[in-house]
C-alpha cells in the first residue's frame, strides 16, 4: 500500500511541476506562486519599514506578485503632484512633502496627489500590461491599487 502511494506521487509531482511550467513560461522570476516570494517581499517590506510608515509599505502586498516585481520595485516611495492647472511632478515622498501637498490641494493650488512605490502595477507573467488593467487611471498615468489617492475627498 505504502509503495502504492510513494509510486503515485512520484509519478504525479512531475505533472504538476510540468503543468506550472506550461502555466508560467516567462522565466521563473516573473511566474506567480514562486516559493521565493514570500521571503523577498518580507525583506523587500523591513528593509522599506526602516525608514517610511507603515501605511505605505502595506502598498507591496497591492497587485501581482513575482520575484521580479519584488526586486525590481523602488527602494524609496514617490509623490505624484497634479497640479490645477494639470501639469504634473514628481517628489520624494516625506511626511513633510505629504503634509505640504495635501496644504496646496486644500489651497486649490493642488488638485490632488499620488503615493506610490511604482506608479505603474507590474505585470507578472500572463497579465495585462498596467495601461490595460481595469485599476489604471489615464488622466494620471498610475495604477490605483498599488497607490494612495490625496485630494479633497481623500485626505492624507
Amino acid at each position: 500500500m505504502r509503495i502504492s502511494i510513494y509510486l503515485a506521487l512520484l509519478l504525479t509531482v512531475p505533472q504538476i511541476q510540468a503543468a506550472n511550467a506550461q502555466a508560467c513560461n516567462c522565466g521563473p522570476d516573473f511566474c506567480q506562486g514562486d516559493g521565493r516570494i514570500a521571503a523577498k517581499l518580507a525583506e523587500k517590506k523591513r528593509s522599506l519599514s526602516r525608514e517610511y510608515p507603515a501605511n505605505l509599505v502595506v502598498l507591496l502586498d497591492h497587485g501581482q506578485q513575482c520575484v521580479a516585481r519584488v526586486e525590481r520595485s523602488p527602494d524609496a516611495f514617490t509623490m505624484w503632484i497634479i497640479h490645477s492647472n494639470n501639469n504634473k511632478e514628481t517628489v520624494p515622498w516625506s511626511a513633510q512633502n505629504q503634509a505640504n501637498a495635501m496644504q496646496k490641494v486644500r489651497s486649490g493650488e493642488l488638485k490632488r496627489f499620488w503615493i506610490y512605490n511604482a506608479k505603474h502595477a507590474f505585470s507578472c507573467c500572463g497579465q495585462p500590461q498596467y495601461n490595460q488593467m481595469n485599476d489604471y487611471d489615464q488622466e494620471d498615468d498610475v495604477n490605483a491599487s498599488v497607490a494612495i489617492k490625496c485630494d479633497t475627498n481623500n485626505p492624507c
